[in-house]
């Protein structure tokens, strides 16, 4: 899974429904939460790309995979 750090950073605030830069390349639901891999307490965070939100929430979302290892001291 993505960390929070790694989905934030697709997050255009300046732009709602999708909050992506204009000429995204991305192709999902976006209606629902997007599952991260950062943790907080029992819950985890997760991201929803329609509005931009960074939330704490359940453990459940759908994931956006990433390519290569992770620097888990970095998150």
């Amino acid at each position: 899974l993505s960390s929070v750090t790694e989905l934030a950073s697709l997050i255009d605030p300046s732009v709602a429904s999708p909050a992506f830069p204009a000429g995204h390349p991305f192709i999902a639901n976006l209606s629902h939460p997007f599952a991260s891999s950062t943790r907080v307490g029992t819950g985890g965070i997760v991201v929803y790309f329609e509005t931009g939100t960074v939330i704490v929430a359940g453990i459940s979302g759908q994931a956006w995979c990433v390519r290569g290892g992770m620097d888990v001291d970095a998150y």
